[in-house]
């Protein structure tokens, strides 16, 4: 509305105050330049905030970054120590299993020398006690061999 106000007091050759009008635009234009520069001043705070909470923040995932990597490293060591300890589980299995069987056939060897033993002293008792008989009848018929038995 004021410059409608300026170009009729144009148009009707009043005295128009230029330098008024002039004064006004610059008071408005640095008014104008205080905002924009409050405005930078905060943009440049938000800036510089923004910056120092994302250095912490990389700050916090390099941390992390060192913590998954230890873990890592732990994880693998772990997995290298329980395949090492199932191999010695399987050796260990095998042992026994080897052990089992050296013990049955030990046990079998036993018995079959049991069954022979028993055997020999109830079934061929009798056969030995003959077959003595039969060796000292001999000697008793052959004195001039001197008790050989021929």
């Amino acid at each position: 509305m004021k410059d409608a106000d300026n170009g009729l007091h144009l148009l009707l050759g009043t005295d128009y105050d230029w330098e008024a009008h002039n004064r006004q635009v610059v008071l408005e234009g640095t008014a104008i330049l205080e905002r924009t520069g409050d405005s930078l001043v905060r943009a440049n705070e938000i800036a510089i905030e923004t910056e120092n909470i994302g250095n912490e923040v990389l700050g916090e995932l390099e941390e992390q970054r060192e913590a998954l990597l230890r873990t890592r490293d732990r994880l693998e060591n772990a997995n290298e120590q329980l395949n090492q300890t199932k191999s010695i589980l399987r050796k260990m299995g095998r042992n026994v299993l080897y052990n089992k069987l050296i013990l049955v056939s030990i046990i079998i060897i036993e018995i079959l020398i049991l069954i022979c033993l028993s055997y020999l002293k109830f079934f061929r008792k009798k056969k030995n006690k003959y077959s003595i008989r039969c060796i000292e009848q001999a000697i008793r018929r052959n004195p001039q061999q001197g008790g050989q038995v021929v």
